[in-house]
């Protein structure tokens, strides 16, 4: 059986955006089943309709299953944990650019308006990474540091990547390969 891989993009984000289509095409050709569902309503995301979407695009959560989040997708991949039953697990989490906090955007403040069951959380998944980048100018620095500390591991902060996106000059993403095993 294939490992699958779900990648979540971010607000205004789209499925061919920035680095996601490089690193499907790669794990693709590694072996994996990649799922990169574009999100609904990306300039008006409502927290209820992503964790849907993901939830349908998953379907059965494996503990094999490897969900990597962007932006927005951070917090919405933490919802989805949050919603599956007792006993469900995924294998690992990867939060790039990655926040739980209010980031004062009107737009994204449903993901934001109720505190993150942390138990829960830990309870689905065990495996995280965060990965930040020290000029990200619309998620600060900051706020991946306390989304680290929530969950328990060290932050994996890189120099230049900005918000890890196409404006970046991100289009490509290699530190992300090996960490998907």
């Amino acid at each position: 059986m294939q490992k699958r891989v779900f990648i979540i993009h971010g607000f205004q984000g789209t499925p061919d955006g920035g680095w996601k289509p490089w690193v499907a095409e790669q794990l693709k050709e590694r072996g994996f089943e990649v799922h990169v569902p574009a999100m609904p309503n990306p300039d008006y995301p409502k927290k209820e309709e992503w964790v849907e979407m993901i939830g349908k695009t998953v379907g059965e959560p494996l503990e094999t299953d490897v969900f990597i989040g962007h932006s927005l997708g951070t917090i919405a991949v933490l919802r989805y944990l949050e919603s599956l039953k007792a006993g469900q697990r995924v294998g690992k989490v990867i939060l790039i650019a990655g926040f739980y906090e209010d980031l004062g955007e009107p737009e994204i403040a449903n993901f934001t308006d109720t505190p993150v069951d942390w138990d829960a959380v830990h309870a689905r998944c065990s495996r995280f990474e965060v990965i930040h980048s020290d000029d990200d100018d619309s998620v600060y620095p900051q706020f991946a540091q306390r989304l680290a500390n929530q969950l328990r591991v060290p932050i994996e902060m890189h120099q230049g990547y900005g918000h890890f996106s196409s404006g970046d000059g991100i289009t490509e993403l290699p530190l992300l390969i090996p960490k998907v095993y």
